[in-house]
């Protein structure tokens, strides 16, 4: 019996709908997270919209989105460790789709993206350093 592959749209549209229910969880259960209100829900489903577009995004827009909703992410829902999942799901994909080359400048883009992501968030050297080098290593390993 041969198994067939789930349609492409459920593909596309699996981490709009698996990663808000892990970001809110996250925040529910983590000490930094945010109170549950329906804003940070909603704000946890926009954030991955772009994710359902990942095969037909170029780089330019999917980079700046992910980016932009990493920091929405952060600013209303603050989820612990798992709002690396947004990136990785992008980068994992536009690596995918191009050459070795281009997956090298992709996984170069990480760096400053991690950068923007948990400087303005963390406190503290270790911590920041700490969450510095367990983002990339998550990001770069999607590559």
């Amino acid at each position: 019996m041969t198994r067939r592959a789930p349609p492409q749209w459920a593909i596309d549209w699996a981490p709009v709908v698996l990663l808000p229910a892990v970001f809110v969880l996250d925040a529910v259960l983590s000490a930094s997270g945010k109170p549950l209100t329906p804003l940070n829900v909603i704000c946890g489903v926009v954030v991955c919209l772009p994710l359902a577009a990942r095969r037909r995004l170029p780089i330019a827009p999917m980079i700046a989105l992910i980016i932009a909703g990493v920091f929405l992410l952060m600013l209303l829902l603050h989820p612990g460790n798992t709002v690396v999942l947004l990136p990785m799901v992008a980068v994992f994909e536009l690596a995918r789709r191009y050459d070795r080359r281009r997956a090298q400048q992709i996984a170069a883009i990480c760096v400053p993206g991690v950068l923007a992501g948990v400087l303005p968030f963390s406190s503290g050297l270790e911590h920041t350093a700490d969450l510095i080098g367990r983002n990339l290593i998550l990001c770069l390993g999607a590559v």
